[in-house]
């Protein structure tokens, strides 16, 4: 236990300085970070470059600096904003995403055309036209179909929202990063049932942030 006493305080100096650093290094960039779990992932990575920290451990840490993240956020509010050209563009674009996502599903949305023709063929195949049953048999027709489209606008509405507000997320991470001078960054993709091929496939790799910017 001596020996082990012995070593410990030899090693301990050179561990903890390299947690010092690490942490010196990630709170240096702290601001440029716009929200908790960005920043959090980036501690722990840059934590685990210098030591291997165990899951329990990653955890309680990562419930303290929540805790602090949550104070700061509430000492700091409100907040004031100044905008330049570049975050007027930015804005101008926002606000056009839907229009080009809506455009997009309106024309250009096979999926839903295909769904929607097949329901169609269905009620012909088994009901007949509802044009030949006149007022009553077109709305009992649209009534149904109102019925079967609804779920499938309301899916796509919360996709096309969903598609341009993380385009604005991804954009503002891109600018902090480009801000805080870091040169690269790597792709780290959900992995779900939600996460499209594309973003699958560029899982771990690593990209220059002035080339996506």
């Amino acid at each position: 236990s001596e020996i082990v006493e012995k070593l410990t305080k030899q090693v301990l100096p050179s561990l903890l300085e390299g947690v010092n650093l690490a942490l010196s290094e990630v709170f240096s960039k702290a601001k440029f970070f716009i929200d908790f779990q960005t920043l959090s992932r980036y501690i722990l990575l840059a934590l685990e470059e210098k030591v291997r920290l165990p899951d329990e451990v990653k955890a309680k840490l990562l419930d303290e600096l929540k805790n602090i993240y949550q104070k700061t956020q509430i000492e700091t509010v409100p907040y004031s904003y100044s905008f330049n050209i570049k975050d007027e563009r930015a804005i101008n674009y926002a606000l056009k995403l839907h229009d080009f996502y809506l455009g997009k599903f309106f024309q250009g949305d096979r999926q839903i055309r295909l769904r929607a023709l097949n329901w169609m063929s269905r009620y012909y195949l088994e009901k007949g036209n509802p044009i030949g049953k006149g007022q009553k048999g077109i709305k009992e027709f649209l009534d149904e179909f109102g019925s079967y489209i609804k779920p499938q606008t309301e899916w796509k509405t919360r996709q096309i929202i969903d598609t341009s507000v993380n385009y604005l997320r991804n954009s503002a991470r891109l600018r902090a990063l480009e801000k805080a001078r870091i040169t690269y960054y790597r792709w780290d993709a959900v992995g779900d049932r939600l996460t499209c091929r594309v973003c699958r496939s560029l899982d771990g790799r690593v990209f220059k942030t002035a080339e996506a910017i």
